[in-house]
């Protein structure tokens, strides 16, 4: 009985070159062609798993740092492709000759591949779902989005909040980002390059030379903070227009369903309007590239003390 045993059992060297392939085109394959299911099984749900909470991020609304996490899911689903690759083709070098498992049949290899196939399109679809991308153009964002700048969008469905950036249409159709400053029923007055938001002043400073390198951003004179809800970011500003000396225009109620929203650089010459929420195409989280390294993975806002 033992040696027929012996002699039903199949023996084979594995190619390191074809265990590389299949792990490059289905993360774990290759590890399965060694007779290491365990080990792709692991490898593919390493790959997928970073996928399918980049939803979760956006359906929690606030994050601690909604763009370092997604940026950081989606390194780890990438490392873990780029490592089964190598892994699959030294295994089979370095194994030898080894016994054929009842999973090393072409049927099981050709189910894998369309299941993990399958897995990863819905996790990506999902992940877009609740997160976009969008390239800033123009300098109506500056200093802290500035053209060319590539942006990670949140379209995760939650209320807006006072002080994060939004992505928007225009009534004309182009998209837009602008800062919001006012909710619905909120009072807003208008005083130089400043706002006041139901009677209160938003509290406007200087950057210090630290604070400035912090962010990645050049050292002007015309650059200074603002607060609004406990969140603080960076603006561009002309200094007698911040200085509270210029009165502020008769309070404008934000309607109901509308946004009060500016820009960041409030030398433009459309720096304040009001957007209907159904307008609102997603908050942006954070910047995925810059031309300034110094701004990679910047937040539009930070909470005030941070």
């Amino acid at each position: 009985m033992k040696n027929k045993i012996i002699r039903s059992t199949v023996i084979k060297e594995r190619s390191p070159l074809a265990a590389a392939l299949l792990s490059f085109f289905f993360t774990g394959l290759g590890q399965y062609y060694n007779g290491e299911a365990a080990k792709g099984t692991v490898l593919f749900l390493l790959r997928l798993t970073p996928l399918l909470l980049v939803p979760a991020q956006g359906t929690a609304g606030v994050g601690a740092s909604p763009v370092k996490i997604f940026f950081f899911m989606v390194l780890a689903s990438f490392l873990a492709w780029v490592a089964a690759v190598p892994e699959a083709a030294l295994r089979a070098y370095t194994g030898g000759p080894a016994a054929l498992k009842r999973y090393n049949r072409p049927a099981v290899y050709g189910a894998f591949a369309v299941i993990s196939t399958l897995a990863l399109s819905v996790g990506v679809a999902a992940a877009l779902m609740f997160f976009g991308f969008h390239r800033a153009a123009g300098d109506r964002m500056e200093p802290g989005i500035v053209k060319g700048d590539v942006l990670l969008v949140d379209r995760g469905p939650r209320d807006r909040r006072r002080g994060e950036v939004i992505l928007h249409r225009t009534p004309a159709g182009p998209l837009r980002m602008s800062r919001v400053v006012g909710l619905p029923g909120d009072e807003v007055s208008v005083a130089g390059h400043t706002f006041l938001v139901n009677g209160a002043a938003l509290p406007v400073g200087v950057l210090t030379p630290s604070e400035l390198a912090a962010s990645g951003l050049p050292n002007r004179e015309d650059l200074y903070f603002e607060i609004n809800s406990g969140f603080r970011y960076a603006v561009s500003a002309d200094g007698e227009k911040v200085s509270r000396k210029k009165a502020a225009s008769k309070a404008f109620k934000v309607a109901p369903g509308a946004l009060f929203v500016v820009g960041d650089n409030r030398k433009s010459d459309d720096v304040h309007e009001t957007v209907e929420i159904q307008r609102v195409l997603g908050a942006v989280s954070g910047v995925l590239y810059s031309a300034s390294p110094g701004r990679f993975l910047a937040e539009p806002m930070l909470p005030d003390g941070k």
